[in-house]
């Protein structure tokens, strides 16, 4: 199993609220990788949220970012 990411964030808003954001990504991109097969690595993964991003908001942008880095492969 790969070590946990380091997870960065910069922009407006407390730290709790950016640990919170950071967890969500984190979880969330785990659940994109659940029962994949095949590996994939991404030295960095850089999202752009707006403030308040709603969970679609954050899927979407996950989505975006792996289907890029996997080459369009992802679901």
């Amino acid at each position: 199993m790969a070590d946990a990411p380091q997870i960065k964030v910069s922009g407006a808003g407390s730290r709790r609220d950016a640990a919170r954001l950071g967890q969500t990504i984190g979880e969330r991109v785990a659940a994109e990788f659940a029962g994949h097969d095949r590996s994939l690595h991404i030295d960095r993964l850089r999202l752009t949220l707006p403030a308040g991003a709603s969970q679609a908001e954050i899927d979407r942008a996950i989505r975006r970012e792996l289907a890029r880095h996997s080459g369009g492969n992802q679901r």
